[in-house]
């Protein structure tokens, strides 16, 4: 049985997002640039007798500027990005600048947040 905890955790940051004003989605067939993809990068569950533990999951929001080149589009990302922090509301982002690739193969300049949560799981048996 999946940890449905991820999806509600996504669906909650896309929204913390959405509300500070930054268009936001957890699927990246539907991603509107310019925008934030918010997605678990791995997840990995720490169990303990009975099925209980502590489920770890790292987290990315790739925040994907639209088409300007240069210091507008340093600007814009920088812009995004601000807004994007004020709505997460999580502790030890760490931040970096990259290039996302999309399925079409075409390459979009992006700010990567990063950083890890910890959810208390019941297993499947108690949910």
């Amino acid at each position: 049985m999946p940890y449905r905890g991820i999806v509600a955790t996504q669906e909650h940051y896309a929204a913390a997002i959405a509300e500070a004003g930054v268009r936001s989605c957890i699927d990246p067939r539907r991603l509107e640039i310019p925008g934030a993809l918010v997605m678990p990068e791995r997840a990995e569950l720490q169990g303990t007798l009975a099925c209980n533990g502590v489920f770890d999951t790292e987290w990315v929001i790739h925040i994907l500027g639209g088409p300007t080149a240069g210091q507008d589009s340093v600007r814009q990302l920088s812009a995004l990005t601000a807004l994007v922090l004020l709505g997460m509301e999580t502790d030890g982002v760490v931040i970096s600048w990259e290039s996302y690739r999309t399925d079409d193969g075409t390459s979009i300049p992006s700010i990567a947040l990063r950083w890890t949560t910890a959810s208390d799981w019941i297993g499947p048996e108690h949910g």
